[in-house]
């Protein structure tokens, strides 16, 4: 436990940095939070935050994404009526696949390719963090 604490309070308080930026002078929380990420990046190549930024990454990120998708019931669904669901259940497959068909075009890996496809079709960065999540893993997995 002691030696996730580092790298879990470091990612604490960049997503409580983005939080306050993203409050005091608006834009998106998400792209403040990646973006400062992306600066810290050196600190999960070796250290101490290591094994805390990958629980992070792993664990935490899982939890919070489902916590995002809890948020929404069935209630405010059927609230809605049946059309924007069948659009929904129509165009989000539907993009995901010309995601997919678009990266074989451009010889991308088959990841990158439904990475692409899910982030535009269901939400953005955090839909691009939860696929990235449960994709296969291989050497080249964090490139993506």
């Amino acid at each position: 436990m002691a030696e996730l604490l580092p790298g879990f309070v470091l990612c604490l308080v960049v997503g409580m940095a983005a939080t306050f930026v993203s409050e005091h002078y608006g834009g998106p929380t998400i792209l403040y939070a990646v973006l400062m990420g992306m600066a810290l990046n050196y600190l999960s190549l070796e250290g101490r935050c290591v094994a805390g930024i990958a629980f992070s990454a792993k664990a935490v990120l899982r939890f919070g994404i489902g916590l995002i998708g809890a948020r929404i019931t069935i209630e405010q669904l059927l609230g809605l009526g049946i059309t924007p669901i069948a659009i929904v259940l129509v165009a989000v497959p539907a993009t995901i696949g010309f995601g997919v068909l678009c990266g074989k075009w451009l010889k991308l890996g088959r990841s990158q390719s439904v990475l692409a496809g899910a982030s535009v079709g269901i939400c953005g960065a955090s839909a691009a963090l939860a696929v990235a999540s449960v994709l296969p893993q291989n050497k080249d997995a964090e490139k993506i």
